[in-house]
């Protein structure tokens, strides 16, 4: 469990990954700004269980804002209250950096469900369910792709329905 109230810093502002067998939660209360990497970066292990992210002020990254994986058992929960913004400022990385928000499921992972305000990057919302369960996304605000795609959802065929509603793409 990380909770905090404002990060900033030149690196990556979060950095989980959890090898054990329980849940791994983050709440930020406040905003977070990092200039050359991810705000928050999680991964789950097959062994592990829940994934919940809670952001209660804007989270603004030289990378991709929220990056996510998991492996374990449990549901993926994104809650990001404030706008999720990705000034990409390392193009020459993989595919998946510089979005919005990234979420990837796989193994037995459960659920996704993420419920966002606004959200910008190379790609605004990526995610990619190759879990078990279900996926559902809820943004309120304007997701903004500045590269092609605004939101993006692919899921394996163990995977459950796929629920989207947005405001504004």
């Amino acid at each position: 469990v990380i909770e905090a109230n404002n990060v900033g810093g030149v690196g990556g502002g979060i950095n989980v990954n959890n090898f054990g067998t329980g849940s791994t939660s983050i709440t930020v209360n406040g905003t977070l700004d990092v200039t050359g990497r991810q705000g928050i970066t999680l991964g789950n292990s097959a062994s592990a269980k829940d994934i919940v992210v809670t952001t209660r002020g804007a989270v603004t990254s030289g990378a991709t804002a929220i990056a996510i994986s998991n492996q374990g058992s449990g549901r993926t929960i994104v809650t990001a209250e404030g706008q999720l913004l990705s000034n990409n400022v390392r193009p020459q990385d993989a595919e998946v950096s510089g979005n919005g928000m990234n979420i990837t499921t796989g193994g037995s992972a459960g659920d996704v469900i993420a419920n966002v305000a606004g959200v910008e990057g190379r790609a605004g919302i990526l995610i990619r369910n190759g879990g078990i369960g279900s996926t559902s996304l809820t943004a309120t605000g304007l997701v903004r792709g500045r590269e092609g795609r605004g939101v993006e959802i692919t899921a394996a065929a163990s995977a459950g329905d796929i629920v989207v509603q947005l405001a504004a793409v």
